[in-house]
């Protein structure tokens, strides 16, 4: 992926540091971003890039630095300012954070999450009645984000607490897996005197965030299978994949992997269950369907690996490797001239190339 970097662009530094900040690379990406403004210090997008890397890894003062040039670059700017202003209150500078964010809002009033920031900043230096208003604004402008709503609706239990049970029931309607509304509906529920009502939504909340907290144990036990993964660790990836699947047995991401494993072990039928399991719950997911189709292709079954490459089409119609497996997988079954049509499609997308999993 490096040799595709312009070495002379800042632009190509800077979206190839995105692309590694979103595969979790966040050091390399860091270094990408400083490389894009050593060519172009002026650069506002690789500006904007290195803050937010900086605020992800935690440096704030750092992600501070650079908020402060994309402001002085683009002092017009809303987002400019809510992003300095955010970052100045996660590192308790409430007043400088307020001058931001207030200029935000200034600047462009249906910044729904400027008022939502600011509403916050307002709550933790303890204005309270300042902060209802821009609460308001933010579920308002933004009425589908259930954060905006149910923080609204805590913040008017104090002084209107029907008002909040109402918007409380909003966000849950929304995202009815919410524990932190049925939490916040449930408190405000117990203070107007609705005991029964309030034991339900105290239950339910119970009920989810135990849920939640198995669904992040499943997340973080299929993300170190895929580390051991990386390094052909296959032992150890596939019981940290089963672990993941004893936190929640339907998480179609440890299924995926888990036939990744499975395959590249030679273990045909545990791989083909898994990538079944897998496609239950996730059935328009092109790589489960693409990595399906590898190992089907591995095991000679030929129709069904064109059935997966060809849902994997069906899906994603730019994805040049699932054009290349299936111009291979129709030759082994003697379709040559549709096997050349798929070849000639493939090439035009992108390298074909018959490698590993993806």
């Amino acid at each position: 992926m490096r040799e595709l970097v312009n070495p002379k662009s800042a632009e190509s530094h800077s979206n190839f540091g995105v692309a590694l900040h979103q595969s979790g690379d966040l050091q390399g990406a860091i270094s990408e971003f400083q490389q894009a403004l050593s060519i172009n210090p002026r650069f506002v997008e690789g500006l904007k890039n290195l803050a937010q890397a900086m605020r992800d890894k935690g440096d704030l003062k750092a992600a501070i630095v650079y908020y402060r040039q994309v402001v002085s670059l683009q002092p017009e700017s809303s987002m400019a300012h809510a992003d300095l202003g955010f970052t100045l209150k996660r590192n308790s500078q409430l007043k400088e954070a307020l001058e931001e964010l207030r200029r935000a809002v200034s600047l462009s009033p249906e910044l729904a999450r400027a008022h939502f920031h600011l509403a916050e900043t307002l709550t933790q230096t303890g204005e309270d009645e300042a902060a209802l208003p821009e609460y308001e604004a933010a579920a308002r402008l933004s009425p589908k984000d259930v954060e905006f709503r149910v923080k609204y609706g805590t913040a008017l239990a104090k002084t209107r607490p029907q008002d909040a049970v109402g918007q409380l029931r909003q966000a849950i309607a929304l995202d009815p897996n919410n524990y932190v509304a049925r939490q916040a509906l449930g408190m405000v529920l117990r203070r107007n005197g609705d005991l029964e009502g309030s034991a339900f939504e105290f239950q339910r909340a119970t009920e989810l965030s135990a849920a939640a907290d198995k669904h992040a144990e499943a997340v973080l036990r299929t993300n170190k299978g895929i580390e051991y993964l990386k390094k052909s660790d296959f032992s150890q990836a596939i019981q940290a994949l089963r672990s993941a699947l004893v936190a929640e047995p339907g998480f179609a991401e440890a299924h995926h992997y888990l036939g990744i494993a499975y395959s590249a072990t030679g273990k045909r039928g545990e791989a083909n269950r898994e990538f079944k399991e897998a496609l239950q719950s996730r059935p328009s997911d092109s790589e489960i369907h693409f990595n399906y189709g590898v190992a089907l292709g591995r095991q000679g079954e030929w129709q069904e690996a064109i059935r997966e490459f060809t849902a994997v089409i069906t899906i994603r119609p730019s994805h040049p490797q699932a054009h290349c497996w299936l111009a291979s997988s129709l030759s082994h079954i003697g379709d040559n001239e549709r096997s050349k049509s798929e070849l000639e499609q493939a090439r035009e997308l992108g390298p074909c190339e018959l490698g590993a999993f993806r």
